[in-house]
């Protein structure tokens, strides 16, 4: 899945981030793959635009039987503004 938009939050701590799509108005969460190199560090926040590419991943609760889509980011690039 390929995202494009700007980044409302991000945590260097966890690794994860919070991002407004331009397409279709939604905002996306998600974390770095845990196989990737990409940090968190560096990024800028509401300012500049990014392509996010990410793996998603959909989870069953066992419990509640509700899914849930997970998203893991390997691959970011810069965009114009």
């Amino acid at each position: 899945i390929v995202i494009i938009g700007v980044v409302a939050s991000a945590s260097i701590d966890s690794n994860t981030w919070k991002l407004n799509n331009e397409g279709d108005g939604q905002q996306y969460r998600g974390g770095v793959r845990e196989d990737s190199d990409i940090s968190m560090r560096g990024i800028v926040i509401e300012l500049q635009r990014y392509k996010f590419h990410c793996t998603e991943k959909v989870e069953v609760n066992p419990g509640t039987g509700r899914e849930a889509t997970k998203l893991s980011l390997f691959r970011i690039e810069e965009l114009d503004a």
